[in-house]
């Protein structure tokens, strides 16, 4: 399959990163618009991007086909990609130069809806895509979706070989000290993050029974991935008032659960199993490859 993706890449955009990260890594044959330098292994410096580079950046071995303007809009005219996926269609006062809808009126006219898909990451439940109007041109997946008469929902997730670097150590802390819960409480501060080495980072969620987290600006984060691809499990404050179209593919009945328990300090009575359980299931559904999988 022939997919153009169609994004500016200027700066990281979670959502648009982790379904091309998995466009990848299901083989599929991508066209970019732009160079995604930073999400290539060869990436220079990783600790200057959001999150230290943790995870999704600068892990992939590719080697993208980007063409010039002319060549792309002569291949959208010869209908020559399967689909057209648009990476980022939401735009805010922060990041404004992160929206692209680049080649949109050549798209539009020579491709059905049912082939165009709109990726909305935005922590905010805005509809930009009903806004826009683009809801008439194709397919429009939203990460912090609330009602489904305005998109399909879509979340993160995390590349496969980022699961279980570890496998099953010994757990040393309740709580993993990665997280300063008071100062992430706060806001979305820095300071909350004690790690900047991507491995020790790991090491430390594998060395714990829990790692604290909640909802920062949007309910969906890479740290709850984070934390189940190394066999900790999420003590998640508020978990239960997530809506329901947010998040879906979370695991949110088991770690509700066992909520009960790390909420208050104590390990559950039957952790290994539901470590061994989720464990599993972050392989079988909650990979940048599952991701696109669900899309396609």
């Amino acid at each position: 399959m022939k997919v153009l993706f169609v994004y500016n890449f200027s700066r990281p955009e979670y959502l648009a990163d982790c379904v091309y990260h998995g466009l990848i890594d299901n083989g599929l044959e991508v066209y970019e618009t732009s160079n995604p330098n930073y999400m290539m292994a060869s990436y220079p410096n990783p600790k200057e991007l959001y999150g230290n580079g943790f995870t999704i950046f600068a892990k992939l071995n590719h080697n993208p086909r980007v063409e010039t303007s002319d060549d792309i809009i002569d291949k959208i005219k010869s209908k020559f990609y399967d689909l057209i996926i648009y990476g980022c269609i939401y735009t805010h006062h922060w990041f404004s130069d992160r929206q692209c809808l680049d080649y949109l009126e050549y798209v539009t006219e020579y491709y059905p809806r049912n082939k165009v898909h709109f990726l909305d990451g935005s922590d905010d439940t805005k509809n930009f895509g009903f806004d826009c109007g683009l809801n008439e041109y194709g397919i429009i997946w939203k990460r912090e979706l609330t009602d489904l008469s305005f998109g399909n929902p879509i979340s993160f997730a995390i590349p496969e070989s980022q699961i279980d670097i570890f496998g099953k150590i010994k757990k040393e802390h309740v709580f993993s000290p990665n997280i300063n819960k008071p100062i992430l409480n706060a806001g979305c501060d820095p300071r909350a993050y004690t790690f900047t080495d991507e491995k020790l980072y790991y090491r430390e969620f594998a060395k714990s029974y829990y790692g604290y987290t909640c909802k920062k600006m949007g309910w969906d984060c890479m740290r709850h991935y984070e934390i189940l691809a190394n066999r900790c499990i999420p003590s998640f404050e508020n978990l239960e008032e997530c809506p329901p179209y947010i998040m879906v593919n979370f695991p949110k009945s088991i770690i509700l659960e066992i909520n009960k328990y790390s909420l208050n300090e104590k390990v559950h009575l039957y952790y290994d199993q539901f470590s061994e359980y989720l464990i599993k299931y972050t392989k079988e559904n909650l990979t940048t490859k599952k991701l696109v999988q669900n899309l396609l």
